[in-house]
């Protein structure tokens, strides 16, 4: 699933792992189909990192802000039960 068209390829290597309180995506083969399911279930969701890209013990670390629609963080959107 190319979701993307190719995009990640030269952003992210095949390794990238992605980590919050919600999800655990390990590679570029389960990136893309991640981000799909966020503009599906999320429209107008952005991500953007916030602050300076870290460092320790072989791991870059970067904290990550989510907002809605008009750039109002944090985006929630409650699904239908």
């Amino acid at each position: 699933m190319r979701r993307h068209g190719g995009l990640l390829d030269g952003a992210v290597v095949d390794g990238v792992l992605f980590r919050d309180r919600f999800s655990l995506v390990e590679g570029r083969a389960d990136l893309d189909p991640h981000l799909a399911a966020v503009h599906q279930f999320m429209p107008g969701m952005t991500l953007t990192r916030r602050g300076a890209v870290r460092h320790c013990q072989g791991t870059v670390l970067a904290d990550w802000v989510a907002a809605g629609p008009g750039r109002s963080p944090p985006y929630y959107r409650r699904l239908p039960p």
